[in-house]
């Protein structure tokens, strides 16, 4: 049996890697990362969705480490290719899977699962989950990036915000926009929800951005760290998979992209 499981386990890594190849060559391929996401996400966060109650701090991880790793190896090459709405989209899930990641390894308790406040570290000294929790912050990073630089699709949002309290008389020229707009709002408004709820993602975004203010572009080959960084949280923002959306580019990961 166990050279059976080998066998079939073999031939899904040939086959996965034959779609990534595929994947990554054709640029116009667009990826369902939604779907993706919700391989890793628990069965209680679609729970607190429909009932519209978010308590990150009693989820727990259960996909395996493969799924959760080729998952995420797809979400990277998908969001370089995702449209703003569509990154807003992730968001939610995202920082609920952030926050997963930050709590995994805390004993749990009788009557909840966490202290408030608590983080693990399975994170920082386990080099896998490392490398998990690293990706799972550029993903958010990157969703970030593509929803702001994108005035247009912001102004709809807006608009699709508004109109609940005046009318619009003029909606046929913006209809395209509208439509991405009303997808929009309700997953930003998730967004908020999860950061205020979770004071434990707050504090991981606010080390993320606080390592991007802090961080000098310099020359590829430079191994400066800048001042006020951490070694960890350099590392962590180097190493981020290059953005697919440059025209012409060749970046392998997130320093090169930024060189000076």
């Amino acid at each position: 049996i166990n050279a059976i499981h080998e066998s079939i386990h073999k031939k899904l890594i040939e086959m996965l890697t034959h779609t990534m190849k595929r994947v990554r060559e054709d640029r116009n391929c667009q990826l369902p990362c939604v779907a993706i996401l919700e391989l890793l996400l628990p069965e209680e966060h679609r729970q607190q969705q429909q009932s519209e109650t978010v308590e990150p701090n009693g989820l727990v991880v259960t996909a395996n480490p493969f799924t959760i790793n080729l998952s995420l190896a797809f979400l990277t090459l998908g969001v370089n290719r995702s449209s703003p709405s569509a990154c807003s989209d992730l968001l939610p899930g995202l920082l609920t899977f952030l926050a997963c990641l930050l709590l995994e390894g805390l004993p749990q308790k009788e009557g909840s699962f966490y202290s408030d406040n608590c983080v693990g570290i399975s994170h920082i000294l386990d080099a896998s989950r490392k490398m998990r929790f690293d990706q799972t912050c550029h993903l958010i990073l990157r969703c970030l990036e593509y929803i702001s630089c994108n005035p247009l699709e912001k102004a709809a949002i807006r608009r699709a915000a508004d109109s609940s309290s005046s009318n619009v008389s003029d909606a046929s020229s913006n209809n395209m926009n509208e439509t991405s707009a009303e997808s929009a709002v309700p997953s930003l408004k998730e967004t908020k929800r999860a950061i205020l709820s979770n004071p434990v993602v707050g504090a991981a975004l606010f080390e993320i951005f606080s390592d991007v203010s802090l961080y000098t572009p310099v020359s590829a080959a430079s191994s400066l760290i800048p001042y006020g960084m951490s070694t960890s949280g350099y590392q962590r923002l180097i190493n981020g998979a290059a953005s697919g959306k440059m025209v012409g580019g060749n970046s392998k990961n997130w320093k090169e992209e930024f060189a000076s």
